[in-house]
């Protein structure tokens, strides 16, 4: 789990080779993943079978919505929301494209 946003980005800074860059997912893409009937009991809305160990928590994305303000996926309940830049958050990092 990251403190904000910026440790978000740092994440995907630091996890990039030389040619292979990663990026935090749009808003679209995260939420493409989402699986309501998976949710509950402290299970995250998110098929375990293709993405195990995913927790229960907000998950930032790069989309944003005014100033110093950041859409997120909450996998507790598969909905999305905004939150400040210094909220606590999870990252899930994707591959930029060719």
């Amino acid at each position: 789990m990251f403190s904000n946003f910026f440790g978000a980005q740092a994440r995907a800074k630091a996890a990039a080779t030389p040619g292979k860059p990663w990026r935090l997912p749009t808003l679209n893409e995260l939420s493409s993943i989402v699986a309501v009937r998976e949710a509950g009991e402290g299970r995250a809305a998110i098929d375990r079978g293709a993405f195990p160990a995913t927790p229960a928590a907000r998950f930032w994305s790069s989309s944003t919505v005014g100033r110093g303000y950041f859409m997120y996926v909450s996998f507790t309940e598969g909905s999305a929301g905004e939150g400040e830049r210094n909220s606590p958050g999870v990252v899930r990092l994707v591959r930029q494209g060719p």
